[in-house]
């Protein structure tokens, strides 16, 4: 994301695209955005964007928009040569409510976290985050709340049973509140996000995004030991350059 001024409104033209410096194959563009969607007018960020056209038209199916997941992940290497902001706050500040009044409060959290988990005890990402977000003007524009789901297709949620990152407990709790729009995929093994740890979830959402159709209920996918998942995975980009701006003492490397 790279800032803009004030003075430049959200843009309702659309896109320009073209060739990716970086993979011809794929076109790039920018969007601009307010950062403050209370405040239209206000400052905005232009936000890189990517697609690839269906490379057969006439059996086109549709648009598959993907957001590539959390902090540093990228669909294509950076389509812009100029400096860019990863700074997930900018989104995640509001989006969450975090009532933490003080340290008090804040201590109370990190006892508790390293009650439930003792061997994980903290998640740097996340507490970086949430220190960035304190001071956060109330009332949030888009605060947790309890889902509300009707009329759609079946909706495939998929999730690790020993996820780091995003509980499988969140995931049961997503379907639940969903309810019969929700099909939840289980992957038995551990580990950040699914598709690619093996032929069974990665074919069930293959077959999901290409013609909907969902697996048995209560499908649960045996996990792949770490040895064999290394041969499955293609090679990623190289490790970005850290720290990121906005996470103090964070780096990382796309692996």
């Amino acid at each position: 994301m790279t800032a803009v001024a004030p003075a430049a409104a959200a843009s309702t033209r659309g896109i320009s695209w073209a060739p990716c410096p970086e993979d011809p194959t794929a076109e790039c563009g920018t969007l601009t955005v307010p950062v403050d969607w209370n405040k239209p007018r206000g400052e905005t960020i232009e936000l890189a964007v990517a697609r690839r056209q269906a490379t057969d038209p006439t059996a086109r199916m549709g648009a598959l928009v993907i957001n590539p997941g959390g902090p540093t992940a990228r669909a294509i290497l950076t389509p812009q040569a100029e400096q860019v902001i990863n700074d997930p706050t900018q989104v995640f500040c509001q989006d969450y409510l975090l009532p933490i009044r003080d340290y008090r409060d804040y201590a109370q959290h990190l006892r508790r976290a390293a009650a439930i988990a003792p061997d994980m005890l903290i998640s740097p990402l996340a507490h970086s985050i949430t220190a960035a977000c304190l001071g956060t003007p109330a009332p949030i524009a888009n605060p947790q709340h309890h889902l509300r789901v009707a009329g759609t297709p079946t909706l495939l949620l998929g999730n690790a049973l020993h996820d780091p990152a995003t509980p499988y407990s969140w995931a049961v709790g997503t379907a639940r509140q969903i309810g019969r729009e929700a099909r939840l995929l289980t992957y038995e093994g551990g580990g950040h996000g699914i598709y690619g740890r093996g032929e069974c979830p990665t074919a069930a959402f293959d077959a999901y995004l290409t013609s909907l159709a969902v697996p048995a209920k209560d499908t649960k996918c045996p996990a792949i030991p770490p040895a064999e998942l290394s041969t499955l995975r293609t090679p990623q980009a190289q490790p970005l350059p850290g720290p990121i701006p906005g996470l103090p003492g964070w780096t990382s490397a796309l692996r």
